[in-house]
């Protein structure tokens, strides 16, 4: 028969009855409200709790006209992914004015065109920071843009980072050739 070790034992039972007590609620006591000022179409929801959600939105040349900002915080408030990478963020103020309109949301910009954002009930971003900063002709000065992030649910949870690229589709002099 196997002996066990009492101390590693009482130090495992422990460990899991404070993670239990300390751990957050899934979904949160403290979800955050996320709500559109519009109510043009119906994107089906896609949060699920129990896992992490990723968008990827190449927004052509944000904003693209008058109503872009409140088509954009219609769709988030609709499919509230955890995390949403997002390229061509052409004025600042507009996606200000997004990141405003979004406060269930932590918004993070890398100044040359791409951002994230992060459902702060779930995600906490940790870091970020700008990949090849030397290298701006290589990726048509969208420098890649790297945010590490810790995602939690209940006992889940995970530490990870996302690298959002906004790369050349062609040989044109918008394409940095």
């Amino acid at each position: 028969m196997m002996k066990i070790n009492k101390r590693l034992l009482y130090t495992c039972m422990i460990g899991f009855a404070l993670n239990i007590l300390y751990s957050q609620e899934c979904p949160p006591a403290d979800t955050l409200l996320v709500s559109a000022v519009q109510n043009n179409w119906n994107f089906p929801t896609e949060n699920q709790w129990d896992r992490v959600e990723i968008m990827t939105w190449n927004l052509k040349e944000f904003p693209y006209s008058n109503s872009t900002v409140n088509n954009v915080q219609e769709a988030i408030s609709d499919i509230l992914p955890d995390i949403i990478a997002f390229q061509e963020i052409n004025d600042g103020n507009a996606f200000l004015q997004l990141a405003n309109n979004l406060p269930a949301y932590e918004f993070v910009s890398s100044g040359s065109g791409l951002a994230l954002a992060a459902r702060r009930d779930v995600v906490d971003i940790i870091n970020q920071s700008i990949l090849f900063p030397s290298s701006g002709y290589d990726f048509a000065w969208r420098y890649p843009f790297k945010v590490e992030l810790q995602w939690g649910c209940g006992l889940s949870s995970s530490t990870f980072s996302i690298i959002v690229v906004h790369l050349k589709a062609g040989g044109g002099t918008e394409d940095g050739n």
